[in-house]
């Protein structure tokens, strides 16, 4: 996505396709799950994403390698990665309460970056804390979704 102060409608239609084709798996008929709002603040490059209700977050958090799900690397772009998190809504509230101007998707077909013919990949465990300027903002990862430690080598002495 565009930096905070070159974002367009375009944007947002095109977060929705990425949400449609991440969630395509948990949609049934007359069930479909789907982005229904963006928030954005034109000083931030992050966005809130508000899903529908029936969404089932937990395989959707972490971090989403590009490569794994788009044809090419978009060129106006240094990022190789989206991070997804769960919004504290608890601590925050409504995001248009704290200047988060919100945004409605139009429903599109998928957008053509997509390796449309492969099941989403899973999301790659990210430390949350790891964004420190977002600590208020996220909650940390669930546990089932922590990184298992490697356990240490085991000795092979003979």
């Amino acid at each position: 996505m565009d930096s905070a102060k070159n974002r367009s409608s375009g944007d947002v239609d095109r977060l929705g396709s990425w949400v449609s084709f991440m969630l395509r798996e948990q949609s049934t008929p007359g069930n479909g799950v789907l982005l229904e709002v963006v928030y954005m603040r034109g000083t931030q490059n992050e966005v809130t994403l508000q899903l529908s209700e029936n969404a089932d977050l937990g395989p959707l958090l972490g971090e989403h390698r590009w490569p794994e799900f788009l044809k090419s690397k978009p060129t106006n772009s240094s990022c190789t990665a989206s991070y997804l998190l769960e919004y504290n809504y608890t601590v925050n509230g409504k995001p248009d309460n704290h200047n988060w101007a919100d945004h409605y998707p139009e429903s599109k077909p998928l957008f053509p970056a997509f390796k449309a013919d492969i099941t989403y990949p899973r999301a790659h465990y990210v430390d949350a804390t790891r964004f420190g300027h977002l600590k208020s903002l996220v909650l940390p990862l669930p546990k089932e979704r922590l990184r298992t430690p490697t356990p240490p080598p085991t000795d092979v002495s003979v």
